[in-house]
């Protein structure tokens, strides 16, 4: 039998507390659904143009944002797990700065390629590269402190 370190109070908040946001984040995700230049009711769409809006614009935006939110979220806690530093984030290790100076080099070497698409995948790719270099790093036991170091310089 595993041992919580948590007691039964603190469950409970915890709970309440997943609750809660559990309820505000469906709110808001009715909300966004419903809100825009037409109101629309997400659980009956009065027209075929208000169910349509529904389904291929404003339903894919909602759920990109919320699949988006939660990756990030999963990406800044997985960075301060990693790094033992609850304030360790992309900015500071210079994952943003990688992922700047690909889009700067595809600016700089192949300006005809320099569209939106390109230039996401360019930042994408130096920041995984950056993210790869500071995993082998803390791989090799070195201090968070010189991780720290190494991702701000």
């Amino acid at each position: 039998m595993q041992v919580s370190s948590l007691t039964a109070r603190q469950h409970i908040r915890w709970r309440r507390a997943l609750c809660l946001f559990s309820c505000l984040l469906l709110l808001a995700s009715g909300a966004a659904l419903s809100v825009g230049e037409l109101w629309i009711n997400p659980l009956a769409p009065d027209s075929p143009l208000a169910q349509q809006l529904l389904i291929q614009l404003r339903l894919p935006r909602v759920l990109a944002a919320l699949l988006i939110g939660a990756s990030l979220a999963m990406a800044g806690a997985s960075l301060q797990v990693l790094l033992g530093n609850p304030l360790a984030e992309p900015g500071v290790l210079g994952i943003s700065g990688g992922a700047s100076i690909a889009v700067v080099l595809l600016l700089l070497l192949a300006p005809t390629w320099a569209s939106s698409s390109h230039m996401a995948i360019a930042a994408m790719l130096g920041a995984s590269a950056f993210t790869l270099i500071l995993v082998m790093l803390a791989r090799r036991a070195l201090a968070t402190s010189r991780i720290l170091l190494v991702g701000v310089a």
